[in-house]
């Protein structure tokens, strides 16, 4: 894999507890074209209706196609579940100005 001339890419992910428990989540894996990444922190704790997202994983290879498979494993209460997530490029967001009244 080589460097790409694209802007640096950050995957971000945000999980959100719908349960009525404290639960703890931990990520097995992150894997894509773009390789493995090692999510950070590894565990997140989430009470009730809380929602958290680990660190942002950064990659300078671009995304060619416009969209990305990302594959994530995650483990809750003893079971593991996997997810294949389709991911699409999105425009950075460019600060709004404040309006003047």
């Amino acid at each position: 894999m080589h460097e790409s001339n694209q802007p640096p890419v950050a995957l971000r992910l945000r999980l959100t507890n719908q349960s009525a428990e404290t639960v703890e989540v931990t990520f097995v894996l992150c894997k894509s074209e773009l390789g493995d990444f090692a999510v950070r922190p590894e565990k997140l704790a989430l009470a009730p209706e809380q929602t958290a997202e680990p660190d942002p994983m950064t990659s300078r290879l671009g995304i060619p196609s416009g969209e990305l498979i990302l594959h994530v494993s995650l483990r809750m209460g003893g079971k593991t579940e996997q997810k294949d997530l389709v991911l699409r490029q999105t425009a950075p967001t460019e600060p709004t100005a404040p309006s003047n009244p």
